[in-house]
């Protein structure tokens, strides 16, 4: 998630092993998440796993079945059912949610007596509410469960919510860091710094206690001891969207409650400062899903409040009473500006996701909505980290329309991965998927995703940055995926292209001849309909150089430059462009053999 050049540097690393005669090859690992924002070299090969066929949802159902016949047998449950499973077909296709699908029912039977099909995180939420309840019974006095939590319902709930704070709380320790593990001492002295329980209280339950936080060495190999973490990120990811989401509740259902009384105060969101200061919540795409999702399940009297509170916070500039509170929590240095951008980041993703759609500023903002949107953004982009940024630019998709600029949910990172896939390997990319580039000011060497330049123009409401893309597009449209500066030293080859249609006369020519050989190689990774477009282009330049070019050609047009056929039943625009090739190719040889 910080290393959107990794797939670049290994492909470096091979190079260099090759060169050394002991070649590698190299197989990374990661979610579709993550794949969103690398980087693909020319020529990688993308695989995506795909979910789980019927048939392998029934052996796995099989084994299941079969290793806990007896667990069903001594507890009175049922195995678990596929017609049953069948109702929640979405979750059961990926490995984790059919594992806790399968756990879930395990308990009576539980999902027999559903009878709409499970929301992931309902399914999440559910089966932590049971792990919280059980961990907390299996030991009273180490865990300080009183006595009142075997026949009192209220307590029982009570103590299943102190847990999930807890755990709530130990993932933000995780999420506020960057990491998948933690100190297991930051975890106590970031659960003692936020949330401070009264003396009458029985202590809460301590996450390690819960079946899916264990010691980071046994969750993710590697990691120093000490440390902890969940056994699956997105258990992590599922419990920071769940506070937020609370805490987002709670605001709206003050301000209900403020809108009845005599004397109103203005929101108290010094705890979701605290929380959402130091860390934008785009920094994994699961959390701004997951939470979108958890606010669909907020009543819509309390959706409308909610959207009301986060404008009004989000319009808010003073934050010194907010900064005041939870001092001591510092999981990470930041600066006042960097912790109120990442905060304002916060809240627009909030209310991108509780809308649900499109936000239009001119309703948050009012008059002046686009030089004030322009401020925010130009305040994340200065405060955040570089991959934050980015991360952010993914999460928020500005549009412009009749009545002003609107602010969307990003693209999932399904979308975002087809499109990688399609930029890594043959043939132009789809329009508006991520392309590699070298920025006009770059050095050479330097990277540059065109594809994120304009959706963070966009983000910036950077209309200059927008006019400069519009007028490459076709260049885009034409070559596909890799424009990037080469790490040689030599020039991308979008500026390849460039001067040799628009800055010939500047270059000398050997390094003319070379720019041609250089981009005959490169037509050779797209496909038919686009090389022969590309061959017409580089042809005709040629055509016009030849007479200056000369003998320098000989050996680029023996290897390069032929004839070609095309079937009678090619699209009359396929014919044309061979006929063109074919005339170029004639003239070039003619004018090379001194017919000319």
């Amino acid at each position: 998630m910080s290393r959107t050049d990794l797939l670049a540097g290994l492909a470096g690393f091979q190079r260099e092993r090759a060169r050394a005669g002991a070649p590698v090859a190299v197989v990374v690992t990661c979610r579709d998440a993550t794949a969103a924002r690398v980087r693909f070299p020319t020529g990688s090969v993308a695989m995506r796993l795909a979910e789980f066929t019927d048939d392998q949802i029934a052996n796995w159902v099989g084994t299941w079945n079969r290793v806990n016949l007896s667990y069903f047998d001594h507890h009175g449950v049922l195995p678990l059912d596929r017609a049953v499973l069948a109702r929640h077909a979405a979750l059961a296709r990926r490995p984790l949610s059919l594992l806790l699908l399968a756990l879930y029912d395990s308990t009576g039977n539980a999902l027999h007596r559903l009878s709409a099909p499970l929301r992931e995180s309902v399914l999440y939420e559910r089966w932590l509410r049971r792990l919280a309840d059980s961990a907390d019974r299996a030991d009273p006095a180490a865990t300080g469960r009183p006595a009142a939590a075997a026949s009192d319902p209220a307590v029982r709930t009570g103590r299943i919510e102190q847990a999930l704070l807890a755990a709530s709380v130990f993932a933000f320790s995780m999420f506020n860091r960057g990491g998948w593990h933690v100190p297991a001492e930051l975890v106590a002295a970031d659960r003692d710094q936020l949330v401070h329980w009264p003396a009458h209280y029985a202590p809460p339950l301590d996450p390690v206690r819960l079946g899916c936080v264990v010691p980071a060495e046994d969750a993710a190999g590697g990691a120093p001891p000490g440390r902890l973490a969940f056994t699956h990120p997105v258990l992590g990811e599922y419990l920071v969207a769940r506070l937020v989401a609370e805490e987002l509740a709670g605001l709206a259902e003050a301000r209900m409650r403020e809108l009845r009384a005599i004397r109103p105060s203005p929101p108290d969101d010094a705890f979701l400062y605290a929380l959402l200061s130091f860390t934008p919540l785009s920094a994994s795409e699961e959390v701004p899903r997951l939470l979108a999702e958890r606010l669909r399940l907020l009543a819509p009297d309390v959706r409308d409040e909610l959207r009301l509170v986060l404008a009004e916070l989000l319009r808010e500039t003073d934050r010194d009473g907010a900064q005041r509170h939870y001092a001591d929590y510092r999981p990470v240095p930041a600066s006042r500006a960097a912790r109120d951008a990442a905060y304002s980041a916060n809240l627009m993703l909030a209310l991108v996701a509780v809308h649900g759609d499109a936000v239009p500023l001119r309703e948050l903002f009012g008059t002046g909505a686009e030089q004030r949107w322009r401020r925010y953004a130009h305040l994340w982009k200065s405060q955040l980290p570089p991959e934050q940024w980015a991360a952010l630019v993914h999460a928020l998709d500005v549009r412009p329309g009749p009545e002003g600029l609107t602010v969307h949910p990003g693209r999932s990172a399904e979308a975002a991965v087809s499109g990688a896939r399609a930029a890594a390997g043959a043939g132009p990319a789809p329009a508006g998927c991520p392309v590699l580039g070298g920025g006009p000011e770059a050095p050479p060497g330097a990277q540059t995703d065109l594809g994120l330049v304009a959706r963070e123009a966009a983000l910036l409401a950077d209309h200059a940055t927008q006019r400069l893309l519009h007028a490459v597009q076709p260049l885009v449209r034409v070559f596909g995926g890799d424009v990037t500066a080469r790490r040689d030293g030599a020039p991308s080859d979008a500026h390849l292209l460039l001067t040799l249609a628009f800055g010939s006369g500047e270059a000398d020519d050997p390094s003319l001849v070379a720019a041609y050989e250089r981009a005959f190689g490169l037509a050779e990774a797209l496909e038919s309909d686009e090389r022969l477009r590309f061959h017409v282009f580089l042809l005709r330049q040629l055509r016009g150089h030849t007479h200056r070019l000369g003998a320098r050609l000989v050996p680029l047009v023996a290897r390069h430059v032929r004839p070609i056929g095309v079937s009678r039943r090619a699209r009359a625009a396929v014919r044309r462009l061979a006929d063109e090739h074919n005339e170029h190719v004639a003239a070039i040889k003619d004018i090379l053999a001194g017919r000319w």
